[in-house]
């Protein structure tokens, strides 16, 4: 009986005999996943995994828990694949126009492989292909039950490419940069990344995903391209390792990715032999390099001799060349850790977080990483007192606002439950996740409807920030914009943001230096109907510039008292603003202590962004 083998597994190597320029001379990416992930950006389709895979939320929350293919589902692995080599399926009404490319589609994987793709007649299990949101699939056969799979070809998801990639999702195979031996190979620009995707780029580990000992495969059909989740769709998101400018992912199959398909399903033929070697790979961080080539020989795959493994694959190492390597490595940062608590339960206070240079690591004279491995930040907490121009929308109250009605087709309205839409708005409100919050629905709405809600009339003559939380997910997003209103005058704006900012809540300020009568307005324009909602909470308008604040309400009362004279180091940190300490402070209260222990010198790049009074830089 023929063995089969782990499936819910990788996505392998080698680029062989197809690829494919994938970017035009505007550096657009034209790979499969680039196409993909355009397409289903384009119907507000982000929340997929990993940008086209549709799970079952077991399936979801265990690889979300683990950042790995749970050991588990590795052991059931077997039950994912397709055991007897033929996958029924039906072409749904809907895609009648595409049915001949989804035909010749399913025949390339066939001709290269012992897969058989079926009309359904009588099986339970299919795969039905339809015209849905976007492109997408889930990984391997549901093998717990009798039913369809849905692979969806929605709008732009009809190419040949698009179909191959789908369907060998639908086979049991996840995407190559998810591969647990990645950083050999390609590195994550992390800064690069949407704010929010960056578990997007994940890896397996070793411990749970079997790669079938085959090589890393750069143009593998099944590979992100180099720009996938980019924050303005021009900054590279991966990196070849040596190679930065490469190109990253095909739109057609690699002899590497036959050769996956075909040691995955254990396939073979009635007259054994090799296969031809494939090219070397390039030379990975030990200098060596490796190329493979695959036994087929049905029940032994060991018929063909050498030194072939248990999946039918002999593996070539060599030593690189005194030309090809060491090949220096540059390190690179890894992705930033999660945010550490916030230094106060209430107000505003500070929060940190870190990153290592791991990602790669520097090797062979390779230059360090540029840049902190600390990143401090504000945490803008709820207020431990409120003051009349501070709003939280508490029991829905509004505080200093108002609604605007005239003139404008949308409204405000405040809320305490989710928005009634995938893909945009929020779940639960910034300051407690249980209160109230302000909501622009745009589920009527064309592009250019407005929702405007003003404050008082107020008396200026001092500097002062306004200070807000808000929310601009969905892919037809429009505007948000602070408008100042003085008496006399045109209307402008202190604060503009337009697109998608990601999903989750934002927070931004905007200073407020008038002198004399003014009132507020916040305004948000709709980009479209559906995927453009905008909510907003936790409204603060306080004393002093933006980059210059006190961290305590009772700070002005201890500069009173002396305190920012007789207690320096914890005032000026604490109260900036109240001790008049804006030109030049410390961010921590250990500094002075620091500064005292040459760290100054030591620590140089970090004590002379947040130490600068202690270190006399300032």
């Amino acid at each position: 009986m023929a063995r089969f083998q782990v499936v819910i597994t990788l996505v392998l190597i080698g680029p062989i005999f197809a690829s494919s320029i994938q970017e035009d001379e505007r550096g657009e990416d034209h790979s499969s996943t680039g196409s993909i992930f355009k397409s289903n950006h384009a119907e507000g389709n982000d929340a997929l995994f990993q940008g086209d895979i549709n799970m079952e939320s077991w399936e979801l929350e265990d690889v979300k828990k683990h950042h790995v293919v749970d050991k588990r589902n590795v052991l059931r692995s077997r039950k994912y694949l397709w055991t007897d080599r033929i996958i029924p399926y039906v072409i749904d009404s809907s895609l009648s126009q595409a049915a001949a490319t989804i035909k010749d589609a399913l025949y390339e994987l066939e001709k290269h492989t012992c897969l058989r793709f079926v009309p359904r007649t009588y099986q339970g299990n299919y795969i039905n292909y339809k015209y849905l949101d976007g492109c997408w699939s889930r990984v391997g056969k549901i093998y717990w039950k009798e039913a369809e799979q849905e692979i969806s070809l929605g709008k732009g998801c009809d190419k040949k490419g698009t179909i191959i990639h789908e369907t060998m999702h639908a086979l049991g195979f996840w995407h190559e940069q998810s591969r647990p031996d990645r950083r050999n190979y390609v590195k994550v620009l992390w800064e690069n990344i949407q704010d929010g995707m960056e578990d997007q780029f994940d890896r397996y580990s070793d411990d749970y995903v079997n790669t079938l000992g085959l090589d890393y495969d750069l143009d593998s059909i099944m590979h992100y391209g180099k720009k996938s989740f980019s924050v303005d769709g021009v900054k590279q998101t991966l990196e070849a390792i040596g190679d930065p400018t490469r190109d990253l992912g095909g739109n057609t199959l690699t002899n590497a990715d036959i050769n996956k398909i075909n040691a995955v399903y254990d396939c073979g033929t009635t007259s054994y032999g090799w296969t031809q070697w494939s090219s070397f790979t390039p030379c990975d961080v030990y200098c060596r390099k490796e190329r493979q080539r695959y036994c087929y020989h049905y029940g032994n795959k060991k018929m063909c001799g050498g030194a072939v493994n248990d999946y039918g694959i002999e593996s070539q190492i060599i030593d690189c060349t005194t030309a090809e390597c060491p090949i220096p490595r540059d390190g690179h940062w890894s992705r930033w850790s999660k945010w550490g608590d916030c230094s106060v339960t209430c107000n505003d206070g500070k929060r940190e977080r870190t990153r290592k240079c791991d990602d790669p690591a520097p090797m062979h004279g390779g230059k360090d990483c540029i840049g902190d491995d600390i990143l401090k930040g504000i945490c803008v907490m709820p207020r431990c007192r409120l003051d009349f121009d501070d709003t939280e929308f508490t029991n829905g109250n509004m505080g200093m606002w108002s609604a605007v009605y005239s003139g404008f087709k949308l409204q405000w309205k405040v809320t305490n439950l989710p928005t009634n839409k995938a893909n945009t708005g929020v779940f639960s409100d910034h300051t407690d996740g249980k209160g109230y919050y302000l909501l622009m629905d745009t589920a009527s709405a064309v592009a250019g409807d407005k929702a405007r809600i003003e404050s008082y009339w107020m008396s200026g003559g001092t500097p002062q920030c306004l200070k807000l939380h808000y929310s601009m997910h969905g892919s037809s997003q429009g505007s948000l914009r602070v408008v100042m209103k003085v008496p006399g005058n045109p209307e402008w704006y202190i604060l503009y943001l337009t697109g998608d900012q990601g999903p989750g809540w934002k927070y931004a300020t905007a200073n407020v230096d008038v002198t004399g009568s003014y009132m507020l307005a916040i305004e948000a324009v709709a980009g479209g109907n559906w995927y453009s909602d905008v909510t907003i909470d936790d409204i603060y308008l306080d004393n002093g510039p933006c980059d210059c604040h006190d961290s305590d309400t009772r700070c002005a009362k201890w500069a009173s008292q002396g305190e920012c004279q007789s207690n320096p180091a914890y005032m000026e940190v604490k109260c900036t603003l109240s001790c008049g300490a804006c030109a030049c402070h410390d961010d921590d209260t250990s500094c002075t202590y620091w500064a005292n222990n040459g760290e100054c010198t030591k620590s140089a790049n970090y004590m002379n962004k947040y130490c600068k009074k202690s270190c006399k830089i300032c």
